[in-house]
């Protein structure tokens, strides 16, 4: 696994601060990630729930880049702006 992203039990922890020093404000993500960049993921700061796929194996690890962006939405829903 990469760092930010622990894994155990068949269910991942996605830390962004991990990934990138400059998320280090985004929550944690708990959840799991499918070969064909499916995921599932349990948001527990906002209590909301990312599922979806993009049913293409080239996305197995790529999705997690989406999963970050969906976060950065949320939070910014969170503090009342916009992009």
């Amino acid at each position: 696994m990469a760092k930010g992203i622990d894994y155990g039990y068949s269910l991942w922890r996605i830390r962004p601060g991990g990934l990138f020093f400059l998320l280090k404000n985004y929550p944690e993500m708990l959840g799991i990630s499918g070969s064909t960049g499916s995921f599932l993921y349990w948001v527990p700061e906002y209590d909301a729930v990312i599922a979806g796929s993009f049913n293409q194996t080239g996305y197995r690890e790529k999705h997690v880049a989406f999963l970050i962006k969906v976060l950065r939405v949320l939070n910014q829903a969170a503090a009342g702006t916009e992009t």
